[in-house]
């Protein structure tokens, strides 16, 4: 999956760039994989030492992020800036997981992030102070549970499912719009619904799985009018309703 940063552009202006991820809603995936899965952390590709003008900004900036565990769809991405006087950022994060009984965990993830400019970005990018950054959810949270039991003397069941929740967010800068309705487009906010169950045998696993099973229509990305016919926003979609059967073999 590549994202198309343009938001970093946007805010950094001089400052230097630093830039992470994250799994599920914007925190660290702690529901137990199936039994034989290691838990690896997100990976993100490397981003190029960046030199900008003052009042300057860059091309879009492209980077690839994976998880072995959460769908691209679901990953958040994090940007923050070395220049504290150009962007605040304030809030917290939590999370807590128990295990009700034997084989069944469950995991609550969640945060609250207040960030918005201090100063206006360059005219043509549209940000104006007290802007929140463009696709940062004030709040966020997953819910994740997962049940294991023994199948025989050599098998692993297992089933699990999690529920994602981002809050209404600001789209990415728009001069015009911003100019005319005195503020930034926003995106609504939306909720992720998947299923997974499986068994795992050892040397290889089976497993059916449904991701958004609501069919959630979620935003991630938008870009500017007119660089799409007839006047419409390219927009970036979560993945729709999708099942699907895996089968795996260690060799």
């Amino acid at each position: 999956m590549k994202l198309i940063a343009t938001k970093i552009a946007i805010v950094l202006g001089t400052a230097a760039l630093a830039a992470g991820c994250s799994g599920g809603a914007g925190s660290s995936e702690s529901m137990p994989t199936p039994p034989a899965a290691a838990n690896a952390a997100p990976t993100i590709s490397s981003i190029a030492s960046q030199t900008i003008d003052e009042g300057g900004a860059t091309d879009a900036l492209a980077f690839t992020i994976g998880d072995a565990e959460t769908p691209a769809d679901a990953l958040t991405v994090s940007v923050s800036s070395s220049n504290g006087s150009m962007v605040a950022a304030d809030g917290f994060e939590m999370t807590g997981s128990a295990y009700l009984t034997d084989g069944f965990q469950v995991s609550l993830n969640g945060s609250l992030t207040d960030t918005h400019l201090k100063d206006d970005t360059p005219a043509l990018s549209g940000g104006k102070a007290g802007d929140a950054l463009p696709f940062t959810p004030e709040w966020s949270a997953s819910l994740n549970a997962n049940y294991e039991w023994s199948v025989g003397a050599q098998a692993m069941a297992y089933i699990g499912g999690s529920l994602r929740h981002l809050s209404d967010q600001t789209a990415s800068y728009d001069l015009a719009y911003r100019t005319a309705h005195g503020k930034q487009r926003t995106v609504e906010s939306y909720d992720v619904f998947d299923l997974q169950t499986g068994v795992d045998f050892g040397r290889w696993t089976l497993e059916l799985y449904g991701k958004n099973l609501t069919d959630a229509d979620g935003k991630t990305s938008t870009g500017g009018i007119g660089s799409v016919p007839l006047g419409a926003l390219p927009t970036g979609v979560i993945r729709p309703r999708t099942y699907g059967l895996t089968v795996g073999f260690n060799f």
